[in-house]
């Protein structure tokens, strides 16, 4: 084997040729903290907010929102009909951004009179879901 600096184990860098310096000698994170898949630890609020924290990138992964909603930067999710309805849900305003024509609806219903997102399963089925009603027209 080859040897090298105590320093350098655990450091989040490998070392050796077999990641042997890194491998299971990760300590556990505290509460406060998230563990990345090679075992590095960050804040806990670092993790889903865009920006790469993990070595490994693993803390920007499995970020998903559920369906019908859309992430936040750096926050929570909110529901896409939340998106440019004129009301400020994200902590700095970000759904009410770029609202403008280019606004669109991906996989959903978009309100004409409005900048308002629907799920295609509103569309059509006998109650009002966009500000004037349009999702019930014909």
């Amino acid at each position: 084997g080859e040897c090298i600096s105590e320093k350098n184990v655990c450091d989040q860098v490998i070392d050796c040729k077999d990641a042997s310096d890194e491998a299971g000698l990760h300590p556990q994170c505290s509460l406060s903290e998230y563990q990345c898949s090679n075992g590095q630890c960050i804040p806990e609020q670092q993790r889903c907010n865009l920006i790469v924290d993990c070595m490994d990138s693993s803390d920007e992964s499995a970020c998903e929102c559920p369906d019908n909603y859309a992430k936040c930067p750096h926050s929570y999710c909110v529901s896409q009909k939340l998106i440019c309805d004129g009301n400020t849900d994200c902590p700095n305003g970000e759904d009410e951004l770029l609202c403008g024509d280019t606004f669109s609806c991906a996989g959903m219903f978009h309100c004409k009179s409005a900048n308002f997102c629907l799920p295609l399963d509103n569309w059509c089925d006998g109650i009002r879901h966009c500000p004037h009603g349009d999702d019930e027209d014909s």
